[in-house]
């Protein structure tokens, strides 16, 4: 198998009431509707919602501190990324390090309440059907924080779910190959991955 690109990991409007005894006048000469059109400019950001906020969260956390300079901005996030691979199993384990289990049998992502994902007041109607013949049903829609294209970054939450399950199949429908090995689960673009081997099933 030929691999060619990296892998992607996983206003409020007041309301007045005019204080007069006039009604008659009122009645008469009712207000005149207006209808107020602008155009954005193409550089416009929108900076209501909590996309925006957590990527500036991140950019302020990331600036240059006043007290340091490049060499130790580079050393203060080294710092704080590097793991070994078994503090970041440990992490996993406890839960301290959000995580997911990549389910080829899932046809949606099911979310944990209690993972970082970006929550939306979006009802789900959807039913996930369980190994032991029960059901449980998600209350709510929510996005991966990955730059992942959907339908692979959409999540339904499920309450009581003690793990996140990640979607094959969503990632299949968004144009993604997973590639699985003893020790990780990568996906990559589909037109990026050439397949030279028969298939063993």
């Amino acid at each position: 198998m030929k691999i060619n690109v990296p892998n992607h990991f996983l206003n409020t409007i007041n309301y007045y009431t005019p204080l007069t005894s006039q009604v008659d006048a009122l009645v008469k000469d009712p207000p005149t509707k207006t209808t107020v059109r602008f155009t954005l400019s193409n550089n416009h950001r929108n900076t209501n919602g909590k996309e925006w906020r957590h990527q500036q969260m991140c950019r302020i956390k990331n600036k240059r501190k006043p007290w340091e300079n490049a060499k130790q901005k580079r050393q203060r996030r080294m710092k704080a990324i590097t793991m070994t691979s078994t503090q970041l199993k440990r992490g996993i384990m406890d839960g301290t390090i959000a995580s997911a289990v990549s389910d080829t049998g899932a046809t949606s992502t099911a979310g944990t309440p209690n993972d970082s994902f970006v929550m939306s007041n979006k009802a789900s109607n959807k039913v996930f059907c369980l190994p032991t013949g029960g059901t449980a049903v998600a209350t709510r829609t929510a996005t991966l924080q990955l730059k992942v294209r959907a339908p692979a970054n959409e999540v339904d939450i499920v309450p009581n779910l003690e793990q996140t399950l990640l979607s094959g199949s969503k990632f299949a429908e968004a144009g993604y190959t997973a590639v699985y090995d003893e020790d990780e689960v990568n996906f990559y673009n589909k037109s990026a991955v050439k397949i030279t081997e028969e298939a063993v099933i």
